[in-house]
């Protein structure tokens, strides 16, 4: 079943991406700053193994209104623990993008290691009362990475199929001085 994806590009790669995806059935609205296409597992998989202009492949989960950091909706409804199991660790990364990476005004969510926090604490409560024990937070090689992408006072929530960024895929594990 296709799921949303995003293919994180740098600016201005957005249209070679999507020529990128066209043949291989990407269904994209258009380029756009997140590269939003629609695949099933195997076009993940292939994306994350032969796309040349993105540096990440992120499976998009939920969507919702995030402007003030007191905002209940943070709690992410999706049933995370079919992604994140207690024994493994993981890592929220938060990233802001336009107005928002402004100074807060009347308890907004503007700093994105607060809204971190508050996302990755919503998914351990979440974890531990569907199944009773807690995951583990590691910010350094963690199992799983969750994305929330915060842009204009609404949160998107996705997890990384990429694990390391793409381009250390390693297809290349010696420099151009070893083929001399």
């Amino acid at each position: 079943m296709p799921e949303a994806c995003f293919a994180v590009t740098a600016p201005g790669l957005e249209p070679l991406t999507v020529q990128e995806l066209t043949p291989w059935g990407g269904a994209a609205p258009g380029p756009s700053r997140w590269g939003l296409f629609d695949a099933d597992l195997s076009l993940i998989y292939r994306a994350n193994l032969e796309l040349r202009t993105a540096t990440r492949i992120l499976r998009s989960l939920r969507e919702f209104a995030a402007a003030h950091s007191e905002c209940s909706t943070i709690r992410p409804q999706n049933s995370l623990e079919k992604w994140i199991r207690p024994q493994q660790t993981f890592l929220v990364d938060a990233v802001f993008h336009g107005q928002q990476r402004r100074e807060g005004q009347n308890g907004e969510l503007r700093n994105s290691h607060f809204a971190a926090l508050k996302i990755k604490d919503a998914i351990v409560d979440r974890i531990r009362e569907e199944t009773g024990a807690r995951p583990s937070v590691s910010p350094e090689r963690p199992d799983i990475v969750v994305h929330a992408l915060f842009f204009k006072g609404r949160c998107r929530i996705s997890l990384d199929s990429s694990g390391q960024s793409l381009h250390e895929r390693g297809y290349r594990a010696q420099g151009p001085e070893s083929n001399r």
